[in-house]
């Protein structure tokens, strides 16, 4: 994986792949997910708080704590992950996952189930309110022993694995209770994902943006604004578009992208930068 020098308003803006921090979601989208959460803890909303897809258990971990703060000792926090990255591509049954490369990144993005329980309790929060469910999606999700749903977060990055977590606990989600989905603005396939389930299932709920890539929909809440403090304005005015894509500047600074677009890996390097270049903090600009 290419490196590159820190920039905080990459971090801010969750643009880039820390090599140390327990999350990637950025300032913005975490700040999104504890208002969620302690939206859901203040209206009573039934349920627990799940994360589907939690590499080193950073925002799990922040919602293990703000039940901690709430002094909520019966809900739990569920961490379902292969804990080994992501699946190959099964284009056959999710066509829009053809050519996605996210399998071959294991070596960064699978984090294994003791590494996310030892940065736990590097915070001193793991105990038997934190549960995990290790396994594919397909496997480890239709029988999983949630009942009910306050906060779902999803940071699944391809359509199967997004729509796997859609259909098996979407249904569990209590009324009021939140839907958060990192991907959608930043990976094309887990977007039409969300898109097409919402459409199969009539949910008109509306969709609020996060940031450049967050989204989230609150069950049975049709109102046209936000709860408070959900969407902060200046990470919607942080996170405007940075302006038209230099095909030529991208491949000339990432000779590796212009190496696989060469040789047919990718159609362009616009084509490698919305699939992966954004998440992996590269610039094009």
């Amino acid at each position: 994986m290419v490196t590159a020098p820190f920039s905080a308003r990459d971090r801010i803006k969750g643009r880039d792949w820390p090599t140390e921090a327990e999350t990637m979601v950025g300032l913005f989208r975490l700040d999104s997910l504890q208002a969620c959460v302690v939206n859901a803890l203040e209206a009573q909303t039934q349920g627990d708080l799940v994360e589907a897809g939690v590499w080193r258990g950073g925002a799990s971990i922040m919602m293990r704590a703000i039940l901690k703060a709430f002094g909520d000792g019966h809900r739990r926090v569920w961490l379902a992950d292969s804990f080994q990255g992501l699946p190959h591509p099964d284009p056959l049954r999710y066509p829009s996952d053809c050519g996605d490369r996210h399998h071959q990144m294991s070596e960064y993005l699978g984090v294994t189930v003791e590494q996310v329980k030892s940065n736990f309790r590097r915070y001193e929060l793991l105990d038997d309110q934190v549960s995990f469910l290790p396994g594919w999606f397909r496997d480890s999700l239709p029988d999983a022993p949630i009942q009910q749903i306050a906060v779902l977060r999803l940071d699944c990055d391809m359509y199967e694995s997004t729509t796997q977590v859609l259909e098996n606990l979407y249904r569990k989600v209590s009324d009021g209770g939140f839907v958060v989905v990192d991907d959608y603005g930043g990976l094309s396939n887990c977007r039409k994902a969300v898109d097409d389930f919402r459409e199969a299932h009539r949910i008109a709920e509306p969709l609020f943006r996060i940031d450049w890539t967050g989204v989230f929909w609150q069950k049975g809440r049709f109102g046209i604004s936000p709860p408070p403090g959900t969407i902060n304005p200046q990470a919607l005015e942080e996170n405007e578009p940075e302006g038209e894509f230099n095909e030529e500047l991208y491949l000339t600074l990432y000779r590796d992208v212009a190496e696989a677009v060469a040789q047919g890996i990718y159609a362009s390097g616009k084509d490698h930068f919305d699939r992966y270049g954004k998440a992996e903090g590269r610039r094009s600009y």
